[in-house]
């Protein structure tokens, strides 16, 4: 066996310990006791602290020097890239820092849960400090390792490689330009129509049966002898990949705001297929395996609005909306509830924006980690600058922290540099929307009549299947046929808002 082949043999055995500890996340989001929490970090941070410790063996560093001479194709090529770029991230910190920082985010974590609860951002601030001061220290490190002289630089590229700050400073700056003035006009035209009925209560448990008819309608097997999927409850929903055929989803549900558990399957839905859809020729290899925030918001991105809020997606989930809730919205006709489900109501909260809003969420982050990284902000102060941006951006007032900074697990875990992935989808997804449609002008048709394989089956040969070869930007390009612009999000808010309003 050449030294490249038992590279790959060794990255086998690191995805199947990282399978592990995604067992464990799933645990941990999902039934985990609270009895158990602090014995739960001592186990991630070892699973972390041995695959740390696999990647520093003397032996795997002569295998990757002497594996570049064996590479016979681009495919192989494109393995080696990924293992080198992960080999010198990984290796540019120590067994010890590994360990805490990953002991640190588990703890942070999970005394934001409790913060959260009690909207007291005072009990998880000084965690919370700690974990953005060794976040901020491995920036310190990374920027060293990729050559560049910016520790928030350093994050973002190791997410999103070759996407600097200044390319998604400036696609932000050109939506903000559009976003602002159109959330004014179409949440005014909003608010003539009375939309309460969307409030009306839902019991959790019919809309558990609301989540997995939409899982149906996009064909994510969770219940045959065969299946590959589970869905789970959890305090912010999330895709867990437990192993090649072994997709998990999870909701969360409130019980006066349906939509909100429906839209997170659509959500979760996209993140699902894409690892279901991906090359199964590449299994077990950094190529199958690579992705970005960026590439992977787009496709959950896409799935939630682009196909769940499409007028032809509730023509064909409509019916069985109304069968599963029962007398609920009998007096409600298509037309009016399809409009309530994309109505403009900028909200304080990211989960429940719609989706002209919800780009605004995601610079408001953007631009606070920017001032955090560069110290003109401290985490103290933060949470007050928050409310101030939701104010200025979006016109509303944030009235405590849980539903303003600690409103989301990201910060709190260890996803810093990680939300402009989710704006960034946005704008790609558009563009992409824009390619689907010139590719196969008739699918929406289809979908109107409950048949989303032609959905499915676009995305897993012309999406999907490349998510690994290339890097952000070279994928969007490779799968538009352009670069990425800000201009395929505005024209496509602008053609449906102005048709439904």
């Amino acid at each position: 066996m050449n030294s490249f082949n038992q590279l790959l043999s060794r990255y086998k055995e690191q995805t199947i310990l990282g399978s592990i500890g995604s067992v464990l996340a799933w645990d941990t989001n999902t039934s985990l006791p609270p009895a158990g929490v602090e014995y739960r970090s001592e186990q991630a941070s070892f699973i972390s602290r041995l695959s740390h410790k696999m990647l520093k063996d003397p032996e795997y560093k002569k295998l990757l020097e002497n594996g570049s001479k064996d590479l016979s194709d681009d495919i192989e090529r494109r393995d080696y890239e990924i293992l080198e770029r992960n080999f010198k991230i990984s290796t540019a910190f120590d067994d010890s820092f590994v360990s805490k920082i990953s002991k640190q985010a588990n703890l942070t974590f999970n005394i934001w849960r409790k913060a959260k609860q009690k909207s007291d951002f005072s009990l998880v601030e000084t965690d919370l400090s700690k974990l953005f001061n060794l976040t901020k220290e491995r920036g310190e490190v990374l920027m060293d390792v990729l050559d560049l002289n910016d520790p928030f630089e350093a994050l973002i590229q190791v997410r999103e490689p070759k996407f600097s700050k200044s390319k998604i400073t400036q696609l932000f700056n050109e939506s903000k330009d559009f976003l602002i003035p159109m959330v004014d006009k179409y949440s005014t035209k909003s608010s003539e129509y009375d939309f309460s009925f969307l409030n009306r209560p839902v019991p959790k448990s019919t809309q558990e049966e609301l989540v997995k008819e939409v899982a149906r309608l996009f064909n994510y097997d969770f219940e045959s002898q065969n299946s590959y999927g589970r869905i789970g409850e959890v305090e912010h929903p999330l895709t867990i990949t437990c192993g090649p055929r072994d997709v998990r989803v999870t909701v969360s549900y409130n019980e006066t705001d349906v939509l909100r558990s429906v839209s997170a399957m659509a959500h979760e839905l996209g993140h699902a297929i894409d690892k279901l859809g991906r090359n199964n020729d590449w299994l077990d290899r950094p190529i199958y395996n690579a992705s970005s925030p960026s590439i992977a918001e787009c496709y959950s991105r896409f799935t939630e609005n682009k196909i769940g809020n499409s007028l032809e997606f509730w023509k064909a989930y409509f019916p069985r909306f109304q069968k599963i809730t029962g007398d609920t919205f009998k007096d409600i006709d298509f037309e009016r509830f399809y409009l309530g489900i994309n109505r403009i109501k900028p909200d304080v909260s990211r989960m429940r924006a719609d989706e002209l809003t919800y780009l605004l969420h995601i610079i408001i982050r953007f631009e606070l980690e920017q001032e955090l990284f560069s110290e003109k902000l401290t985490i103290k102060e933060a949470p007050a600058v928050w409310n101030e941006k939701y104010q200025k951006y979006l016109g509303v007032t944030v009235n405590n922290d849980t539903e303003g900074i600690m409103q989301d697990l990201h910060w709190f875990s260890y996803y810093w540099a990680y939300f402009q992935g989710y704006g960034l989808g946005d704008i790609a997804g558009s563009q992409i929307h824009h390619t689907l449609l010139n590719d196969q002008p008739d699918v929406y048709e289809k979908l109107s009549q409950g048949d989303s394989s032609e959905f499915r089956s676009w995305l897993d040969t012309k999406v999907f299947i490349n998510s690994g070869r290339y890097d952000p930007l070279d994928l969007f390009k490779k799968i538009t046929g352009e670069e990425l612009q800000s201009k395929y999000h505005k024209n496509y808010l602008t053609n449906k808002f102005e048709k439904l309003f």
